[in-house]
């Protein structure tokens, strides 16, 4: 086992240690409560997988994404994969970094208000920092900005990034309907009407 595996195991078991006793001293001491403590944290994925590869819940395979520096277009490539199934996540991560994590001097890409956002996602660190590390995410790398933003979906769908909706919901961009049309057609009719006999006024004087 490696040394990194090492620490996530110890702090697994420290985490189900501190539960157990919290469950305790709450008065639900029951043997349900402690069973679904220990089985929540024993889950071997919790533990066992690697920073730089990450579940791809919509294909059921791992996604290898690379821990260090990463261009745009490698990771468009690998947000195309991550979220196969949620291409509006990949236009989010378009409209709000470019498919950037990194800036073009190497360093942690950062923007907004103060450059308190951080990533592809353009994480609010204020916000969302100490759950990001709680669930073993740093936002700061790109494995940990793909890996909290797939949690954030699971969760709670693409609301987190309601802000920039404007720019990446294709959905609601303007289209005209077929009513929309003739009513749009009529008023061009009208207008060229209009026109022509204003030429006809002109043309007597």
């Amino acid at each position: 086992m490696s040394s990194q595996k090492k620490l996530v195991s110890t702090t697994s078991c420290l985490r189900v240690h501190k539960l157990i006793n919290d469950v305790i001293m709450s008065g639900k001491s029951s043997f349900l409560g402690v069973l679904f403590v220990v089985s929540f944290f024993l889950v071997p994925q919790v533990f066992t997988v690697e920073a730089s590869t990450i579940a791809n819940t919509s294909t059921s395979t791992p996604v290898s994404i690379p821990t260090g520096y990463a261009g745009a277009s490698v990771v468009k490539s690998l947000l195309t994969t991550f979220f196969k199934d949620s291409p509006a996540m990949v236009e989010i991560a378009r409209c709000e970094s470019e498919f950037r994590q990194f800036n073009d001097a190497g360093t942690v890409l950062r923007g907004g208000l103060g450059y308190g956002m951080v990533g592809v996602f353009q994480f609010n660190e204020a916000i969302h920092t100490k759950d990001a590390l709680r669930l073993g995410f740093d936002l700061t790398t790109l494995p940990g900005n793909l890996g909290y933003a797939k949690h954030l979906y699971t969760v709670s769908g693409t609301q987190p990034w309601n802000s920039s909706k404007a720019c990446w919901n294709t959905a609601s961009k303007s289209v005209v309907s077929v009513a929309d049309r003739a009513k749009l057609l009529a008023q061009i009719q009208l207008l060229l009407k209009q026109v022509a006999l204003l030429q006809t006024q002109l043309a007597k004087l």
